[in-house]
């Protein structure tokens, strides 16, 4: 009788190791997700400001252009009338 207390005892140790154990391993594995979803969070990030940035690059060398352009086409740019400078552009 003794011996199968002593069993049962042994055997509700190793449940309840089981499960602090099982429990431990639940926590890391969340803490591992928090950790990838932080880190996929600051990559979007860093994407968004990349496509921000290069968007930029793109806008001022459209703009750098198109003024050249009207260089090329109006050199005397600042003593044409307003409205020659639109009926041409039109």
């Amino acid at each position: 009788m003794i011996e199968k207390d002593r069993q049962e005892e042994l055997r509700s140790r190793q449940r309840g190791i089981n499960y602090a154990s099982e429990i431990r391993r639940q926590i890391c594995e969340k803490e591992q997700e928090k950790i990838a979803e932080r880190n996929a969070f600051f990559d979007e990030g860093v994407r968004m400001e990349e496509e921000a940035r290069l968007r930029h690059l793109r806008l001022e060398e459209a703009k750098r252009r198109k003024l050249n352009e009207l260089n090329v086409l109006h050199p005397n740019l600042d003593y044409l009338p307003i409205s020659h400078f639109w009926k041409e552009l039109e």
